[in-house]
């Protein structure tokens, strides 16, 4: 399994819990390395955040995807619902060229690092951090793709 995120301590959390699983994980920081990992090691699946820096996860997944050496590989795509609405519009492309990315979103109404380091910077103060989200199952509805909503562990796993 490939865990594909910039964010240290959440590339952390999906470590331990895939290797408490059973699984075991090679993590990249970005979509270049996890690109040259991919393709020198066809990993079982790819867990993929679509807020890198430089090349996001979409595209990652693309060029993944448009190789042979690849293109088999499964790719989940992981992200907080602020870094979602910054490539809302990727849906369309998504249904448009039939790429099959399978998304969680983690919806907590915020841009959750910029609320964090704002609380801990500012002692508990915050400015423009939180969000008003439409509801995203239905949103990859409108687009054409199916969208599902789980709110436990087990409802995530029958998704």
């Amino acid at each position: 399994m490939l865990v594909v995120d910039d964010y240290a301590d959440a590339r952390a959390m999906y470590v331990a819990w895939l290797e408490v699983s059973g699984f075991r994980v090679v993590e990249a920081s970005t979509a270049a390395e996890a690109i040259a990992l991919a393709q020198a090691e066809p990993p079982a699946a790819i867990l993929m955040d679509l807020s890198l820096p430089g090349v996001d996860g979409i595209e990652a997944t693309r060029r993944l995807k448009a190789d042979p050496r690849t293109r088999h590989v499964p790719v989940v795509a992981i992200t907080g619902d602020g870094g979602f609405m910054f490539n809302v519009q990727e849906l369309s492309t998504m249904r448009r060229h039939n790429i099959p990315l399978v998304t969680i979103v983690f919806s907590d109404g915020a841009f959750g690092n910029v609320k964090r380091i704002q609380q801990q910077s500012f002692g508990g103060r915050t400015i423009a951090s939180d969000l008003l989200n439409p509801d995203f199952a239905e949103l990859a509805k409108v687009f054409g793709i199916p969208g599902m909503r789980a709110t436990t562990p087990d409802a995530l796993q029958g998704a």
